[in-house]
């Protein structure tokens, strides 16, 4: 079953150049990568939020343990204030809606 991951984190608003260019860098790797089914990113009141599926877990750990995405995850505490990430198995791509409704019920730091 497809794997959704959603994030939300809080910019550091000293760092967010570097915030916007460690996203862009992850959600172009994201779109590209195998087993990547949905890739998209979104500003909400003070959160940018990431959102993606993956055909399994193992194409989304893979993702997470490389390239662009493993970088934002060493800078994370230097650009954002604050972030929760959770992930669900879903057979449909949710919207940001419904993806955030979930991640406000049970999100928490995976």
């Amino acid at each position: 079953m497809p794997i959704v991951a959603v994030g939300g984190l809080m910019p550091h608003p000293l760092r967010l150049g570097r915030f916007i260019a460690l996203s862009q860098d992850s959600l172009k790797q994201a779109s590209a990568h195998p087993g990547n089914l949905h890739a998209a990113t979104h500003l909400f009141g003070v959160r940018a939020w990431s959102l993606t599926v993956w055909q399994d877990t193992a194409a989304m750990q893979d993702y997470a343990r490389t390239g662009a995405h493993l970088q934002a995850m060493r800078e994370i505490s230097k650009v954002a204030l604050a972030s929760r990430f959770h992930r669900y198995p879903s057979d449909v791509v949710p919207s940001f809606a419904e993806a955030r409704a979930v991640w406000l019920r049970a999100g928490r730091a995976d």
